[in-house]
C-alpha cells in the first residue's frame, strides 16, 4: 500500500473514531444540559477536568513513543506491550489514590471526581491499546469500540438520567460506558496485534522509564492548558460560569479531536518515513494546507451562527455561552496545525521542543486566566486558552524549522487565510442587509476565491488519486 494510501486510511479510520466518540458525545450532552442545572453542569464540569488530568497522567505520555515503536518494530509489540501495560497500572493506582483524596476537599464535585476515578485503572488497557491499534493501522477496531460506548450512552444512559437528572446519575453513566469500551479496546489490541508477554523485559522497562520524564511532562504540560484554567474558572466564578463555558467547549471540542485525529493518524507514517525528508517535507506540507481549507471555513461559519447554535441544541437558559463559543472557536485555528507540528517532532525524536512548546502554551493559557477571568469570568477564560493555543503553535513551528529547512508556513496557508478575510467580510455586509444569504454568501465567496487560487482543485485532484491507488 503505498504512503499516501496509508495516510489517507489512517485519518479516516481516526477522524471516524473521534466523530464517533464526540458527536455521540455531543448528542448525549445536548439532552442532559436541557435538563440539568447550570450548577450541576459546573460540578461536572469541575469534575471531568479533574479526571481529565489524572487519566492523561496514567498514560504516563507514552502512548506516542509506543506507538512510535511498535509501527517500526511490529515483530516485538508484544514485549513492549506488556512493559507499558505494567507501568501504566502502577500509575493508575498511585493517582486512583491521589483523585480520591483530592475529591474530599469538594462536596457535589467530589462525589463526581470518586465515581469516575474507577476508571483509572481500565483506562490504561485504553490508552496502550488504541495506541498499538493505531501503529498497525487497525483503528476501525478503536473505532467499534468507543460506538459501543456511544450506544450504552445514548440507550441505557439516557434511560436511567431520565429517572435519576442529577450530577451523580451522569458521573455513573460516564463511567460505566467508559470502562466496557476500554476492556473492549485491550481485548482487541491483544487480538488483532499482540499479546501481553507475562514477563518483565528489564532492557525494554528500563527504556521506557528513561522516557517518562520528557513524555509526562508533554502530556502534563498538555493537561494542565485543558483543565487548569477551568479550575480557576470554578474557584473564582463558581459553577455557573464553568457551566457556561462547558456547553460553548463541548461544541469546540469536536472539531478539535478531529484535528488531533489527523495528527495522530500520520504518527505512524512519519515514523516509518523519518528519513525520508522531501517526503515527510510533502506530508507536512500537505496536511498543513489542506487541514487549515476546512478550518477556517469551519470557525467562520460557527462565529456568526453562535447565538443560533447555542439557542437550538442547549436552550435559552445557556444564552451566556454564544458570546464564549464566538471566541473558543478561533482556537481550531492554530490546533488544526499543532497535532500535525508535535507529531512531526515526536517521530523525529525532538519531542524535548515539544515539551517547550507545550510548557509555552499552558504557562500563558494559565497566567492570563488568573488575570482575565477576575474581569471577564467565561469570556476571559476564553482569551486565555486562544491565547495559550497561539503561542503553543508559534513555538511548535519554529521547532520544526530548525528541522525542515526551506519551509515556509505561510506559503501552505496563505490562500486559506486570505480566503478567510473575503468570506468574513462577505458575511458582513451581508448580516447587515440581507441575513438570510450570510451563510451561503459566505460559502459561496470563499469556495470561488479556492476555485480561481487553484486550492479546490488541488484538493480534489488529491483526492481522487487517493481513492484511485490500490
Amino acid at each position: 500500500m503505498s504512503v499516501f494510501k496509508s495516510i489517507f486510511r489512517n485519518t479516516t479510520a481516526r477522524t471516524a473514531t473521534e466523530v464517533v466518540n464526540r458527536l455521540g458525545s455531543a448528542l448525549f450532552w445536548v439532552f442532559v444540559i436541557r435538563y440539568l442545572s447550570a450548577f450541576d453542569l459546573g460540578a461536572i464540569a469541575y469534575g471531568m477536568a479533574i479526571y481529565k488530568l489524572f487519566n492523561m497522567i496514567s498514560s504516563l505520555g507514552l502512548r506516542p513513543l509506543f506507538s512510535k515503536d511498535v509501527a517500526r518494530n511490529r515483530p516485538k509489540a508484544g514485549e513492549y506491550f506488556s512493559q507499558i501495560l505494567f507501568l501504566g497500572s502502577m500509575a493508575a493506582l498511585f493517582l486512583w489514590i491521589a483523585m480520591v483524596g483530592l475529591s474530599f476537599l469538594h462536596d457535589s464535585s467530589g462525589r463526581v471526581l470518586r465515581i469516575l476515578s474507577l476508571t483509572l485503572f481500565t483506562g490504561v488497557g485504553m490508552h496502550f491499546g488504541s495506541a498499538m491499534l493505531w501503529a498497525a493501522e487497525k483503528l476501525h477496531w478503536v473505532t467499534v469500540a468507543q460506538t459501543v460506548r456511544i450506544f450504552l450512552l445514548l440507550t441505557v444512559g439516557l434511560i436511567v438520567f431520565n429517572s435519576y437528572q442529577n450530577a451523580e446519575t451522569v458521573a455513573w453513566i460516564l463511567a460505566v460506558s467508559h470502562i466496557v469500551s476500554h476492556l473492549l479496546c485491550l481485548v482487541f489490541a491483544s487480538v488483532q496485534v499482540a499479546r501481553p508477554v507475562a514477563i518483565l523485559n528489564r532492557p525494554v522497562l528500563y527504556y521506557y522509564l528513561q522516557q517518562i520524564p520528557t513524555f509526562i511532562s508533554i502530556t502534563i504540560a498538555h493537561s494542565a492548558y485543558w483543565t487548569i484554567p477551568i479550575v480557576i474558572l470554578t474557584q473564582i466564578k463558581g459553577e455557573q460560569a464553568t457551566g457556561y463555558f462547558s456547553a460553548a467547549h463541548k461544541l469546540v471540542d469536536i472539531l478539535v479531536a478531529v484535528a488531533l485525529a489527523y495528527g495522530q493518524a500520520l504518527l505512524p507514517i512519519l515514523s516509518k518515513f523519518f528519513k525520508q525528508t522531501e517526503k515527510v517535507h510533502l506530508i507536512i506540507g500537505a496536511s498543513l494546507r489542506y487541514v487549515s481549507i476546512i478550518t477556517v471555513a469551519a470557525a467562520l461559519l460557527i462565529y456568526f451562527s453562535a447565538p443560533h447554535i447555542i439557542a437550538s441544541l442547549f436552550g435559552p437558559k445557556m444564552a451566556p455561552s454564544a458570546g464564549v463559543l464566538r471566541l473558543l472557536i478561533w482556537l481550531i485555528l492554530p490546533y488544526s496545525m499543532i497535532p500535525i507540528l508535535s507529531q512531526f517532532l515526536i517521530s523525529h525524536g525532538r519531542q524535548k521542543l515539544d515539551l517547550i512548546a507545550n510548557l509555552s502554551g499552558s504557562i500563558t493559557a494559565i497566567s492570563l486566566s488568573f488575570l482575565l477571568i477576575p474581569l471577564f469570568a467565561e469570556k476571559g477564560l476564553a482569551v486565555s486558552m486562544l491565547a495559550g493555543a497561539v503561542i503553543l503553535g508559534s513555538v511548535e513551528w519554529l521547532s520544526v524549522r530548525r528541522t525542515l529547512d526551506r519551509f515556509s508556513l505561510f506559503e501552505q496557508i496563505k490562500f486559506p487565510l486570505l480566503g478567510m478575510v473575503l468570506m468574513g467580510l462577505a458575511m458582513s455586509g451581508l448580516g447587515s442587509s440581507i441575513p438570510v444569504l450570510v451563510i451561503p454568501g459566505g460559502v459561496a465567496v470563499y469556495v470561488f476565491f479556492l476555485m480561481i487560487t487553484g486550492s479546490l482543485h488541488e484538493l480534489i485532484g488529491l483526492i481522487k488519486r487517493l481513492l484511485r491507488q490500490p
